[in-house]
C-alpha cells in the first residue's frame, strides 16, 4: 500500500539511503500519484542524493499539497542549489508564514537574499536572527558569512560568536572569503551547504 511504501521510504531516509528511499516513494506514487507525503519524501530523497533539479521539480508539487514549513524549506534549499535565489527566498517566506518563529528559516531567507545580490537586506535579516535568545552558533556564523560576501570583513570580524575563539573566527572568515570568490549563486550555495529545514 502507499502508506507502507511511505513508511519504508522514511525508514530508508532515516538510515541515510536516499536512493532506496526514492524507490519506495516512487512505488507509493505509482499507486497514488498525488500523495503529498510520498511527493515530499521523494523530493527529500532527491535533495539528499544531490539530485537538486529533480528535487526542485518534485518539491514544487509537494510543498503546496503538504503545506508544512519543512516542505517549503526543502523546496527553498533545492531552488537555491539550482541557482534560483529569488525563488528560494519566496519558498522560505512561505515556510516562515507557517512557522513564524523558526530561526533557521529566517537565516535561510538571509542567505537567499545575500546570494540574490541583496547583501544589505541579508545582513539585516541575519542580524535580527542573532538578537533572539534562541539563536545558536550557526546563526551568528551565517551573519558573518553574509557580511564577508558583501565585502564587509571588518564588520564580520566584529560579530561575537558565542564559544568561538580567535583561531575559529580567522578560519571561518578565510572559508567565507573562498566562498565569495565562487562565480555563481548555485556554486556559492553548494559551498555554504544550506541545510534543509526540518
Amino acid at each position: 500500500s502507499p502508506a507502507a511504501q511511505i513508511r519504508l521510504g522514511q525508514g530508508m531516509l532515516d538510515a541515510g539511503q536516499p536512493e532506496r528511499a526514492a524507490t519506495a516513494f516512487r512505488a507509493a506514487l505509482n499507486t497514488a500519484p498525488e500523495n503529498g507525503p510520498a511527493l515530499l519524501g521523494l523530493g527529500t530523497a532527491q535533495l539528499r542524493a544531490d539530485q537538486v533539479e529533480g528535487a526542485a521539480r518534485t518539491l514544487a508539487i509537494a510543498a503546496p499539497k503538504v503545506r508544512s514549513s519543512a516542505a517549503y524549506n526543502r523546496l527553498g534549499t533545492a531552488l537555491i542549489l539550482t541557482g534560483q535565489p529569488p525563488e528560494a527566498e519566496a519558498a522560505f517566506r512561505q515556510a516562515l508564514k507557517l512557522e513564524p518563529a523558526n530561526l533557521d528559516t529566517q537565516s535561510n531567507i538571509a542567505l537567499a537574499q545575500a546570494l540574490a545580490g541583496q547583501p544589505a537586506a541579508g545582513a539585516e535579516t541575519a542580524r535580527a536572527v542573532t538578537t533572539s535568545p534562541r539563536s545558536e552558533r550557526r546563526h551568528y556564523r551565517n551573519l558573518m558569512l553574509i557580511l564577508v560576501l558583501a565585502g564587509q570583513e571588518d564588520a564580520a570580524r566584529a560579530v561575537h560568536v558565542p564559544d568561538d575563539g580567535e583561531a575559529d573566527r580567522r578560519a571561518f572568515i578565510a572559508e567565507a572569503r573562498n566562498i565569495r570568490s565562487i562565480a555563481t549563486p548555485a556554486g556559492k550555495a553548494r559551498a555554504i551547504g544550506l541545510l534543509a529545514g526540518g
